[in-house]
């Protein structure tokens, strides 16, 4: 990423909880954030988290609802 500092609505953070009783069952999660030091802490949080299966820290490269991360901003030429 070029600009971590970005704060806008941009970053997406998602995850995965696991859980064993008598079969798997899994559950998704996802939690948009204003900015990357916010989702960095959330991400970090879940890491001692047992139950976590995956997660991912994502910037938006297009969205109808979140803003373009930075990185991904291109200039539209009509």
């Amino acid at each position: 990423m070029s600009n971590l500092n970005d704060d806008s609505r941009s970053w997406l953070l998602c995850w995965t909880l696991r859980y064993t009783e008598k079969h798997e069952i899994t559950k998704d999660f996802w939690r948009a954030f204003d900015s990357h030091a916010e989702a960095k802490k959330k991400y970090n949080q879940l890491y001692h988290n047992e139950n976590v299966y995956s997660r991912s820290l994502c910037a938006v490269m297009e969205s109808s609802d979140y803003e373009t991360h930075e990185a991904f901003k291109t200039e539209v030429t009509a």
